[in-house]
């Protein structure tokens, strides 16, 4: 007898697609930063009036940028209603393409401020990090379906006790690192200190100027790294982890000699 396909099935595919989307729009935007082209051109969302601009390295960057983000838009808006056409998917995926949704159209104001406010390095930051959240939420809603169409298994695993406020604190964490990046890349900040790890040879340097947007970026590395190897420490000690835990071990679990030897 054929099984009836899940409602999920659908939404995780097309959100997979979506997901991998919002990757390259971030990395284009990096590529434009890095390159210097984010004010190739001084309007938007049209250049100087026309549709398609001149064939120009920086103009080219900033435009695929802009392209690919409108494809983005497009898909954003089919995906909202692939996940809200259905009963099932609406309850389960409506509070994730509300949030989606809102964070699209907070990315398209920072996006034309960006460009309007002339690389404003707190208009920057703010459109880094709209992205980032972006991402992340595309990335939660893919994993749902995922789970809801029976992609990890006959069902969900516990996350272990005190890991999600860890975790928690791990993505905030990351969030205020790239901030950071931002803020280091939006003062041109990068080559304000010519060493490593040292600070002109000294290990506190003074905070001020780009200096310091340098130095709390690498101090801001040092404890995220730190706080994921705790997370991650914490994680393969749970006693789900245990060789006498009943049912199959979760994925963050490592494993043991006999079963590396299977």
């Amino acid at each position: 007898m054929a099984t009836t396909p899940s409602p999920f099935r659908g939404v995780e595919r097309f959100s997979l697609f979506t997901t991998a989307v919002t990757f390259l729009l971030l990395v284009l935007g990096n590529a434009v930063r890095a390159t210097g082209s984010g004010l190739s051109y001084l309007t938007w969302p049209l250049y100087n009036g026309r549709v398609l601009p001149d064939r120009e390295f920086h103009v080219l960057m900033e435009f695929s940028h802009r392209a690919v983000a409108g494809t983005l838009t497009v898909l954003v808006l089919a995906l909202a209603a692939l996940a809200l056409r259905r009963r099932e998917t609406r309850a389960r995926l409506a509070g994730l393409v509300a949030a989606l949704l809102v964070l699209l159209a907070l990315q398209v104001v920072l996006g034309a401020l960006t460009v309007w406010k002339l690389l404003a390095p707190v208009v920057v930051v703010s459109h880094l990090l709209a992205g980032q959240l972006t991402f992340a939420t595309m990335l939660v809603l893919h994993l749902v379906a995922r789970a809801e169409a029976g992609g990890f298994g006959p069902g969900p695993e516990p996350a272990p006790p005190g890991l999600r406020g860890l975790f928690g604190a791990a993505t905030a964490a990351t969030l205020a690192q790239i901030a950071l990046g931002g803020l280091v890349s939006s003062h041109n900040a990068g080559l304000a200190v010519p060493d490593f790890p040292t600070f002109n040879g000294r290990w506190i340097p003074p905070l001020e100027g780009a200096i310091a947007y340098q130095a709390l970026h690498r101090f801001g590395a040092y404890a995220l790294a730190l706080l994921l190897l705790v997370a991650a420490w914490r994680a393969r000690r749970s006693p789900r982890c245990a060789p006498a835990a009943a049912g199959p071990r979760p994925w963050w679990c490592s494993r043991s000699a006999s079963e590396r030897s299977t």
